[in-house]
C-alpha cells in the first residue's frame, strides 16, 4: 500500500444490505464502489494485517491516527443492547482511538469488518449487527474512496484524565510462522484493563510462553458493552425454537442399563444401588471434552482422547464429526469402550470432531441428555459439548420457553444452543459471543460447525480447557492435556478465562467475551479430578498433590511405622508425605478397578461389604504397624469410617487418617457434583467429632491457609467456595448445582437429586439471597 492511501475515520451512517453478490458499496458522499476496487482494498487491507502480524510494520506507519472521533454522530440499531445506549458526548472517548493497531479483518457477506487495536482500556470493535461509525481507504492522489469499512464502535465513557499514556505505543510481539497463526492475548502487564472492558482480538504465535494461573492476559483490544452482561435486557430475545437434535441414538446396552438404574423404583424409595453410599462419598466431576480440527482421522483420535478422559465421566460418551458439510453424531449411556465400536465410528467420517464423556445426577443417566449435542438452526447445523453448569441455567430457560423455545433435553447447555439460534449476529463466532456474554457460571465449552470448531472457556475459568497441535498440524482442544499425549498432540498453552477460540481454514483466531473478573479456577481439579500426569492450570498435578503431602507431614506430623494411600487419589500425596516424614510407603490397600454399581435387592449386611469388594488391605504390610493413611478429601465420612474399620480388622495397630484438602463445607454449583451441605460432615461436626465418627487414632485435613500458600501468587486465581463457603458467582432464584433436572420424566423429590434445591435465604440487611444451610457460623458472620 502506498504510503499515499490511508486509513482514516468517517461519521456518516450508510446501510449495507443484501449478499454480497447484489450489495451496494458507497462511499461516504454515497458514490457506488466497484466491485473490483473493493475486493483490491481488501487485498490491500490483508496485506497491512500480515505485515503487522508479522513485525514489518506498525500501524503508524501505514495509516493516520484516528483524530476526528468526537465529531462521531450516534445512529443505527446497537444490536442486542438496544437503543439509545450512547447518550453522553463522544469527546469523552476521543482519546481511545488515537493509537490504534488492525489486528484483523474480517470478510463477511454482511460487510468488511476491521477490528482494531489501541492502547486504551476500551477501545473499538467489530459487530455484523449494526453499524455506529464507519472507515474507509482513500487514495488521495485523486481523493476517491477505495473501500467502505462497516464497524460497530463501543466507546469508553470514561474520562480523558483515566486514559494511560504510559500504555501507547506497544509493539506486538513478534511471531513465528506456525502452520496455523494462532492469535492470542499478551502478558497482563502490555494493557491496563477496565473493569467494564474484555479483550477481543490481536496477534502473537503459536508458541506462546507457557500459561500459568497467575498470567491471566489482558489482550491488547478490547469489546466495551454499553451495559454490564449481567444488567443486559433479556426481553430482546426473540421466539426461535430448535429443531429436534438430529443424531445417531443408541440403544441403551445391558450393562448401561445397569450404570444408569440408581434408583429404587419401589413404593419403599429406598436406594437400591449396593455400594450407593460408597460411590457417593466422593464429589464427581460432571464431564470431559475434546475437539479436533484439521485431522482426516478426527472421530478416532477424540475416541482415544475421550478414554484418556474416562476419569471425567463414565455414565455416557458421545462423539460428533463433520464430513460432506454434514454433523454426524453417535452418543450413548456407559463406558466409551460400550458406546464405540469400529463400526459406529465408520460412520463418522472427516477431518473435524467434537467428543464428550459425561458424570450425570443420579436417576438421570438418560440417552438424550447425553452429549455432544446437535441442532439445526437457520444458518445451519451446530454440536456442542459441555463441562461444567451454569448457575443462570432456569432463568434463561425461563425466559427462553415464554417466547416460544421447546427444549428436548434437561440439560442446562441446550440453552446455549437456543441462544446461538436467536442470535441475529454474523459470522457463527459471534454468535457464539453474544450467546456466552449471556451464561454465568462455569463453562469450558466446544463447538462445531460446517467449518469451524471453535472452543471457549468461561471469564472465571472455573473448568479447565488446553490446546495442542499434532505433527500435522491438527488443533486440538481438552479438558486435561493427558488426552493430548495420548493422541500424540503437543501441548501448548491454556483456553484463557474468557477466550474463544475459532479455528477454521484461515487459522487460529482469539477472541474474548466482555467480562473480565479476577480468574477463579477449580482447586479440586489439582486435588481430586485431574490425572495426576496431567497439566491443569498451568501447573502439574502431580507436583502439586505431593506438596499437599508434604504439608500434611511438616504440620502434622505423628509417630508411625508405614504410610499407605486411599488408591487411586492418595497415592501422589502419600508419597510427599512419606519422603518428607522419612516413613517408607507400602501399598496397604489394593484397588479392584472391576466393581461396578449391581441393581440387587441387598441386605444391610450384604450392603457393608461394599468397601471390601473395592479396597483389599494387606495384612503384611500392617499387621502390628502404626499406619498413616493419606486420602484426598472427606465428604459424608461414610467411606472414611470403613476404611479406618478394615485397616484396623487387618492387624493394624493405630490408624493416622491424614486429608490431603481442607474441610469441605460447602457445595458447589460450577459443574462438580457434591452433596448438599447437611450431608457434609465437616460442615455439622468439628475435626475431633469427625475423627471419633470415622474411628481414626487422629485426624488432620490440609491447613487452607498452607494450601494457599503454596500457590502463592496464583493463589486469587483459585476458587476455593467448597471450603470458604464464599462463591465467585452466587446464584439467585432456584438453582441447581448441575444441569438436570426432574423433567427428565423421574420419580423421587427434588431433594433426591444433588442434595435439592439452593434454599432462600436472607443476610444481616434482610436482602433475600440464595446461599447454602449450616456452613460454620464463622463463614456466616464474615460472609
Amino acid at each position: 500500500m502506498s504510503s499515499s492511501q490511508k486509513v482514516r475515520a468517517s461519521h456518516i451512517l450508510i446501510k449495507h444490505e443484501g449478499s454480497r453478490r447484489k450489495s451496494s458499496w458507497k462511499d461516504p458522499e454515497g458514490r457506488r464502489i466497484s466491485a473490483t476496487k473493493r475486493d483490491e482494498a481488501v487485498a490491500q487491507l490483508k496485506t497491512i494485517r500480515d505485515d503487522i502480524l508479522s513485525g514489518k510494520a506498525r500501524f503508524e506507519d501505514v495509516a493516520s491516527q484516528f483524530s476526528d472521533c468526537s465529531s462521531a454522530k450516534r445512529g443505527g440499531d446497537l444490536g442486542p443492547f438496544g437503543r439509545g445506549q450512547m447518550q453522553k458526548p463522544f469527546e469523552d472517548a476521543t482519546y481511545g482511538l488515537k493509537v490504534g493497531e488492525i489486528s484483523d479483518i474480517v470478510d463477511t457477506d454482511s460487510g468488511v469488518h476491521i477490528i482494531m487495536r489501541t492502547d486504551f482500556p476500551c477501545t473499538s470493535t467489530v459487530s455484523v449487527l449494526s453499524i455506529l461509525s464507519l472507515g474507509s481507504i482513500t487514495d488521495q492522489s485523486n481523493s476517491s474512496v477505495i473501500l467502505q469499512l462497516v464497524t460497530l464502535v463501543y466507546l469508553s465513557y470514561l474520562k480523558p484524565s483515566e486514559f494511560s499514556p504510559s500504555s501507547a505505543n506497544i509493539k506486538p510481539p513478534k511471531p513465528s510462522p506456525p502452520p496455523l497463526a494462532i492469535h492470542s492475548p499478551p502478558p497482563p502487564t502490555q494493557l491496563p484493563l477496565s473493569p467494564r472492558s474484555v479483550p477481543m482480538a490481536t496477534a502473537t504465535t503459536a508458541a506462546a510462553a507457557p500459561p500459568s494461573v497467575s498470567a491471566y492476559p489482558a489482550s491488547s483490544a478490547t469489546r466495551f458493552s454499553p451495559i454490564s452482561p449481567s444488567s443486559k435486557p433479556f426481553s430482546s430475545i426473540f421466539s426461535k425454537t430448535l429443531q429436534k437434535p438430529l443424531h445417531i441414538t443408541l440403544a441403551k446396552n445391558p450393562i448401561s442399563d445397569i450404570i444408569s438404574a440408581y434408583k429404587n423404583t419401589t413404593n419403599s424409595g429406598t436406594d437400591n444401588a449396593l455400594f450407593s453410599d460408597d460411590d457417593d462419598d466422593k464429589p464427581r466431576e460432571e464431564c470431559g471434552v475434546v475437539g479436533i480440527y484439521g485431522d482426516p482421522e478426527a472421530s478416532r483420535l477424540c475416541y482415544l482422547a475421550l478414554h484418556a478422559l474416562q476419569h471425567r465421566g463414565q455414565e455416557g460418551a458421545g462423539i460428533v464429526a463433520v464430513h460432506d458439510n454434514v454433523l454426524q453424531s453417535v452418543t450413548g449411556v456407559g463406558l466409551v469402550s460400550e458406546v464405540f465400536s469400529q463400526s459406529k465410528l465408520d460412520k463418522l467420517p472427516g477431518d473435524i470432531a467434537i467428543g464428550h464423556v459425561r458424570y450425570s445426577t443420579a436417576g438421570s443417566s438418560m440417552l438424550k441428555n447425553v452429549q455432544p449435542f446437535v441442532a439445526g438452526y437457520r444458518f445451519g447445523s451446530v454440536g456442542v459439548a459441555h463441562n461444567g453448569n451454569l448457575v443462570n441455567y432456569q432463568a434463561l430457560r425461563a425466559e427462553l420457553e415464554e417466547n416460544g423455545s421447546i427444549f428436548n433435553t434437561s440439560s442446562d447447555t441446550e440453552v446455549v444452543l437456543h441462544l446461538i439460534a436467536i442470535s441475529k449476529a454474523r459470522p457463527f463466532f459471534m454468535r457464539i459471543v453474544e450467546a456466552c456474554e449471556k451464561l454465568e457460571g462455569a463453562y469450558s465449552m466446544v463447538f462445531l460447525t460446517e467449518d469451524k470448531l471453535v472452543a471457549v472457556r468461561d471469564p472465571f475459568g472455573f473448568r479447565p480447557l488446553v490446546m495442542g497441535r499434532r505433527s500435522n498440524g491438527a488443533v486440538v482442544f481438552a479438558s486435561e492435556t493427558c488426552a493430548l499425549d495420548l493422541i500424540e498432540a503437543t501441548y501448548e498453552r491454556e483456553v484463557f478465562p474468557g477466550e474463544v477460540l475459532v479455528v477454521d481454514k484461515e487459522g487460529v483466531r482469539s477472541l474474548c467475551l466482555m467480562r473480565h473478573p479476577q480468574p477463579k479456577s477449580c482447586i479440586f481439579e489439582h486435588i481430586y479430578f485431574a490425572l495426576p500426569n496431567s497439566v491443569v492450570f498451568g501447573r502439574s498435578v502431580y507436583e502439586s498433590r505431593r506438596a499437599f503431602g508434604e504439608i500434611l507431614a511438616t504440620e502434622a506430623p505423628v509417630e508411625c511405622d508405614v504410610v499407605i494411600a486411599v488408591p487411586d487419589s492418595g497415592v501422589v500425596a502419600a508419597l510427599g508425605y512419606a519422603a518428607k516424614a522419612g516413613v517408607p510407603f507400602q501399598q496397604g490397600l489394593i484397588r479392584s478397578h472391576y466393581v461396578g454399581r449391581t441393581f440387587i435387592e441387598p441386605s444391610q449386611k450384604i450392603r457393608d461389604f461394599g468397601v471390601k469388594l473395592k479396597l483389599s488391605p494387606v495384612r503384611a504390610v500392617l499387621e502390628g504397624k502404626r499406619v498413616v493413611v493419606v486420602d484426598d478429601s472427606i465428604v459424608r465420612g461414610t467411606t472414611s469410617s470403613k476404611i479406618v474399620r478394615l485397616l484396623k480388622e487387618a492387624g493394624a495397630k493405630e490408624v493416622h487418617m491424614r486429608i490431603a484438602s481442607p474441610p469441605i463445607i460447602g457445595s458447589c454449583y460450577y459443574g462438580v457434583d457434591t452433596p448438599s451441605a447437611e450431608e457434609l460432615i465437616s460442615n455439622r461436626m468439628s475435626v475431633e467429632e469427625i475423627r471419633e465418627f470415622i474411628g481414626s487414632d487422629s485426624l488432620a485435613f490440609l491447613p487452607i491457609e498452607s494450601l494457599q500458600g503454596l500457590l502463592g501468587a496464583d493463589s486469587p486465581n483459585f476458587c476455593y467456595a467448597c471450603f470458604s463457603g464464599k462463591y465467585p458467582v452466587q446464584p439467585t432464584g432456584k438453582v441447581k448445582r448441575v444441569g438436570d433436572f426432574l423433567d427428565d420424566g423421574l420419580s423421587g423429590s427434588m431433594g433426591s437429586i444433588d442434595g435439592g434445591w439452593l434454599p432462600q435465604t436472607k443476610n444481616q440487611e434482610g436482602v433475600v439471597g440464595v446461599g447454602t444451610l449450616n456452613l460454620k457460623e464463622e463463614i456466616k458472620s464474615s460472609a
